[in-house]
Protein backbone atom coordinates (compact mmCIF):
# COMPACT_ATOMS: atom_id res chain seq x y z
CA UNK A 1 0.00 0.00 0.00
CA UNK A 2 1.28 3.57 -1.00
CA UNK A 3 1.14 6.40 1.73
CA UNK A 4 -1.34 8.13 -0.01
CA UNK A 5 -3.47 4.95 0.44
CA UNK A 6 -3.49 4.94 4.10
CA UNK A 7 -4.11 8.69 4.13
CA UNK A 8 -7.14 8.07 1.96
CA UNK A 9 -8.34 5.30 4.35
CA UNK A 10 -7.71 7.47 7.46
CA UNK A 11 -10.52 10.41 6.15
CA UNK A 12 -13.94 9.28 7.06
CA UNK A 13 -17.08 8.84 4.77
CA UNK A 14 -18.87 11.72 4.24
CA UNK A 15 -22.22 11.38 6.01
CA UNK A 16 -19.87 9.69 9.28
CA UNK A 17 -19.89 11.29 12.81
CA UNK A 18 -16.20 10.34 12.70
CA UNK A 19 -13.39 12.94 12.86
CA UNK A 20 -9.37 12.58 12.29
CA UNK A 21 -7.93 14.82 15.65
CA UNK A 22 -4.59 15.93 15.09
CA UNK A 23 -2.55 15.29 17.73
CA UNK A 24 -0.31 18.59 19.69
CA UNK A 25 2.44 17.84 21.64
CA UNK A 26 4.08 20.67 23.52
CA UNK A 27 7.47 20.74 25.12
CA UNK A 28 8.28 22.79 28.42
CA UNK A 29 11.17 23.39 30.19
CA UNK A 30 11.04 22.82 34.51
CA UNK A 31 13.60 25.36 35.47
CA UNK A 32 15.38 25.30 39.05
CA UNK A 33 13.70 26.85 42.32
CA UNK A 34 13.91 26.78 45.91
CA UNK A 35 10.98 24.33 47.86
CA UNK A 36 7.21 25.36 47.34
CA UNK A 37 8.56 27.32 44.23
CA UNK A 38 6.98 26.24 40.57
CA UNK A 39 9.20 24.91 37.92
CA UNK A 40 6.76 25.56 35.18
CA UNK A 41 3.32 27.11 34.84
CA UNK A 42 1.42 27.63 31.28
CA UNK A 43 -1.81 28.47 30.42
CA UNK A 44 -3.24 26.39 27.59
CA UNK A 45 -1.77 28.53 24.92
CA UNK A 46 -4.06 27.11 21.94
CA UNK A 47 -7.37 29.17 22.48
CA UNK A 48 -9.51 25.51 22.51
CA UNK A 49 -9.68 23.05 25.21
CA UNK A 50 -7.51 20.09 25.02
CA UNK A 51 -7.68 16.43 26.72
CA UNK A 52 -4.12 15.80 27.70
CA UNK A 53 -3.35 12.15 27.05
CA UNK A 54 -0.06 11.77 28.68
CA UNK A 55 2.93 13.70 30.20
CA UNK A 56 6.54 12.73 29.80
CA UNK A 57 9.17 13.88 32.45
CA UNK A 58 12.71 13.49 31.19
CA UNK A 59 15.18 14.85 34.01
CA UNK A 60 17.95 16.61 32.18
CA UNK A 61 19.52 18.18 35.17
CA UNK A 62 19.16 16.71 38.31
CA UNK A 63 18.74 18.62 41.62
CA UNK A 64 22.12 18.84 43.89
CA UNK A 65 19.65 18.63 46.42
CA UNK A 66 18.48 15.46 47.65
CA UNK A 67 14.79 14.56 48.29
CA UNK A 68 13.19 16.61 45.79
CA UNK A 69 10.00 16.24 43.74
CA UNK A 70 7.96 17.74 41.14
CA UNK A 71 4.16 17.26 41.16
CA UNK A 72 2.29 18.21 38.08
CA UNK A 73 -1.38 18.78 37.13
CA UNK A 74 -3.95 21.53 35.85
CA UNK A 75 -5.47 23.87 37.51
CA UNK A 76 -7.33 27.50 38.07
CA UNK A 77 -4.42 29.55 38.25
CA UNK A 78 -0.57 29.73 37.78
CA UNK A 79 -0.33 28.90 41.29
CA UNK A 80 -2.84 25.64 41.64
CA UNK A 81 -1.04 22.76 43.25
CA UNK A 82 -1.93 19.31 42.77
CA UNK A 83 -0.80 16.09 41.73
CA UNK A 84 -3.49 13.83 39.77
CA UNK A 85 -1.48 14.03 36.44
CA UNK A 86 2.47 12.87 38.43
CA UNK A 87 2.97 12.65 41.57
CA UNK A 88 6.33 12.81 43.59
CA UNK A 89 8.55 12.38 40.35
CA UNK A 90 12.59 12.71 41.69
CA UNK A 91 14.47 15.59 40.87
CA UNK A 92 16.89 15.42 43.58
CA UNK A 93 20.21 14.53 44.19
CA UNK A 94 19.38 11.00 44.59
CA UNK A 95 17.31 10.96 41.14
CA UNK A 96 18.82 9.80 38.01
CA UNK A 97 19.81 12.01 35.09
CA UNK A 98 18.04 10.80 31.75
CA UNK A 99 15.40 9.27 33.69
CA UNK A 100 11.72 9.11 31.54
CA UNK A 101 8.51 9.12 33.58
CA UNK A 102 5.35 9.03 31.92
CA UNK A 103 1.99 10.01 33.45
CA UNK A 104 0.39 6.44 31.87
CA UNK A 105 1.98 4.12 33.60
CA UNK A 106 1.05 2.91 37.16
CA UNK A 107 4.42 2.70 38.57
CA UNK A 108 5.79 6.27 37.49
CA UNK A 109 2.81 8.45 37.88
CA UNK A 110 3.01 8.15 41.86
CA UNK A 111 0.29 7.74 44.71
CA UNK A 112 -1.95 10.48 43.48
CA UNK A 113 -1.62 10.14 39.87
CA UNK A 114 -4.29 8.56 38.16
CA UNK A 115 -3.10 7.77 34.81
CA UNK A 116 -5.98 9.40 33.64
CA UNK A 117 -6.25 11.79 30.59
CA UNK A 118 -7.12 15.56 31.64
CA UNK A 119 -8.65 18.20 30.45
CA UNK A 120 -7.11 21.60 30.02
CA UNK A 121 -9.44 24.28 29.74
CA UNK A 122 -8.67 26.96 27.22
CA UNK A 123 -7.83 30.70 28.95
CA UNK A 124 -11.14 31.68 31.10
CA UNK A 125 -12.33 27.57 31.57
CA UNK A 126 -12.12 25.67 34.89
CA UNK A 127 -8.34 24.30 34.80
CA UNK A 128 -6.68 26.74 32.08
CA UNK A 129 -2.90 26.19 33.85
CA UNK A 130 -0.66 23.30 33.95
CA UNK A 131 1.79 23.73 36.64
CA UNK A 132 4.93 21.65 38.05
CA UNK A 133 5.48 22.53 41.72
CA UNK A 134 8.65 21.39 42.99
CA UNK A 135 8.16 19.97 46.48
CA UNK A 136 9.95 18.10 49.94
CA UNK A 137 13.17 20.40 49.00
CA UNK A 138 14.67 22.54 46.53
CA UNK A 139 15.33 22.39 43.19
CA UNK A 140 18.68 23.81 42.92
CA UNK A 141 20.16 23.05 39.44
CA UNK A 142 17.04 21.00 38.24
CA UNK A 143 16.27 21.12 34.24
CA UNK A 144 13.31 19.22 32.98
CA UNK A 145 11.66 18.62 29.86
CA UNK A 146 8.08 18.33 30.29
CA UNK A 147 6.33 16.60 27.13
CA UNK A 148 2.59 16.92 27.16
CA UNK A 149 0.49 14.93 24.48
CA UNK A 150 -2.28 16.69 23.90
CA UNK A 151 -5.70 16.55 21.48
CA UNK A 152 -8.46 19.01 20.69
CA UNK A 153 -11.86 18.54 22.29
CA UNK A 154 -13.29 21.02 19.94
CA UNK A 155 -12.81 21.16 16.31
CA UNK A 156 -13.96 21.13 12.80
Amino acid sequence: NSTDENVQRMVPKKGTDLKYVPMIAFRIEGVAGAENAFAFAVENPTGQDLLILEVLHYLKTKSTVASGVIDIDVGATATTTGATIIDGVAIGSGATNGAVISSQILADSGTNGNEKPHVWNKAGGTSPFLTGKILAAAGTAYVGIITVICAPLEGP
